[in-house]
């Protein structure tokens, strides 16, 4: 059985060509092909050269794997896909239907983007195996569960417990969709836990705050002592000279000469006290884990180097001097984007994802266009390294590359300055590199 896809005019079709030793069920077909059933896909059987195409009419419908290709399964996409297969399965027993004859994968599980409805893929003959297939699909709906949100997360498990049991009905599971879920809640547990956090978060405050005094204070102390040794030296300076001048007096010393001699005897005690302060400094930066100063040749400059731990210490290397080369990235890193021309429209689309969905669905596109011809699921672009592929996803109004409409799922490579058109929205893709 191989797989297309078509769109005319008016309609997007789902092709399923049969093999050659098809058997018909006239009975089958006849059924859904001159009667819309309920929840089933319609279809239409051609007949070409001997071989025989089933076309489904899937308009405004996506599949299931591609609406939740980059997004999370939730508690009411969990539900209406129970009460859209139900609704498959009891329409289907109305005309006589086989339920094996069913494709139940989220491939061939089509979703009204609007309505949200599900519709199943009917094979007349097909002759498959429907209990194995939902518990495929139940497993797909575990894969892509939404685990925030904790009803999603029990009604998935739970559905997917009931389909591995052979004794459970699928008309007893089916009743999942009606069931209402409601996570059990320990509100004491809760309650004690947040009371909990709020005393811890009070503590930790209380203590930063304390911390905080403690610091302030010891900046405090560190100021008053050292204006209190700055007081200290300048009135022991001055109770010096001012002795020193009344001694000079009292003894009949030549105060010119007595004079020079302080001044000479005070340059001495301060270049002390420098020389000792700055040997401290000195001392205390040596004394620093991971430094050692490197001298360059011709220059009287020094440079901090980091040295990696436990290192064993090696002689300086003078380092030759030469002119300053600029440095450039041997690869600049580009940027891709598709560019409106029509900002009233639509904004300028920056492809920096892997993939990007565009539509105006909220919960599944990552590019909303607010535009009536936009589909709720319209296009995706896809980045495989330096190319960018664009797909239309069986959008109503088409996605349309330098004036060509692409056929539904089709694969195409964008290049430089390509016109692309999204339901009558025009954009330019452009690439160009990071400044």
């Amino acid at each position: 059985m191989r797989e297309s896809y078509k769109k005319d005019r008016c309609h997007s079709y789902l092709i399923l060509e049969m093999e050659e030793n098809f058997q018909e069920s006239e009975y089958s077909i006849k059924m859904i092909t001159y009667n819309q059933i309920p929840g089933l896909l319609k279809c239409e059987i051609r007949k070409m050269n001997g071989s025989i195409s089933l076309y489904y009419d899937t308009t405004s419908k996506q599949s299931i794997a591609q609406i939740f290709e980059r997004s999370s399964i939730q508690y009411e996409d969990i539900r209406q896909f129970l009460k859209g297969i139900r609704k498959g399965l009891e329409s289907a027993a109305g005309y006589l239907l086989d339920e094996n004859d069913f494709l139940l994968d989220s491939a061939h599980l089509y979703m009204d983007g609007e309505s949200k409805e599900v519709f199943l893929c009917y094979v007349p003959g097909r002759k498959g195996n429907f209990q194995k297939e939902f518990q495929n699909f139940t497993e797909y709906i575990l894969k892509k569960l939404d685990h925030s949100q904790e009803e999603a997360v029990m009604l998935g498990y739970e559905l997917y417990r009931q389909a591995m049991q052979e004794r459970e009905s699928i008309d007893q599971i089916m009743q999942l969709a009606y069931r209402e879920i409601h996570p059990r809640k320990e509100e004491k547990k809760k309650a004690k836990n947040k009371s909990s956090k709020e005393e811890k978060k009070e503590n930790s405050k209380k203590i930063t705050a304390e911390k905080e005094q403690k610091r302030q204070r010891q900046i405090d102390n560190a100021k008053w002592k050292k204006w209190g040794i700055y007081f200290g030296g300048t009135l022991g300076i001055v109770c010096l000279i001012g002795g020193s001048m009344t001694l000079a007096v009292y003894l009949r010393w030549d105060l010119t000469k007595f004079g020079g001699i302080l001044a000479v005897f005070l340059a001495i005690s301060a270049y002390t006290v420098s020389f000792l302060k700055n040997k401290k400094e000195e001392k205390k930066k040596d004394s620093q884990p991971g430094r050692r100063i490197v001298t360059y040749e011709g220059e009287k400059k020094q440079k901090d180097v980091n040295l990696i731990e436990n290192e064993t210490e090696e002689e300086t290397e003078l380092l030759p001097f030469g002119e300053t080369v600029v440095l450039e990235s041997e690869k600049k890193e580009k940027i891709y984007e598709l560019i409106s021309q029509d900002k009233e429209k639509g904004p300028d689309i920056k492809i920096n994802q892997t993939r990007l969905i565009i539509g105006k669905m909220r919960h599944y596109a990552d590019i909303i266009l607010e535009e009536e011809h936009i589909s709720r699921v319209h296009a995706r672009i896809e980045q495989n390294g330096e190319d960018v592929y664009l797909m239309d996803l069986n959008s109503t109004n088409g996605t349309f590359v330098n004036g060509e409409r692409l056929e539904t799922n089709e694969r195409r490579r964008l290049c430089q300055n390509d016109e692309i058109v999204f339901g009558g929205i025009i954009y330019r893709f452009d690439i160009s590199s990071m400044k």
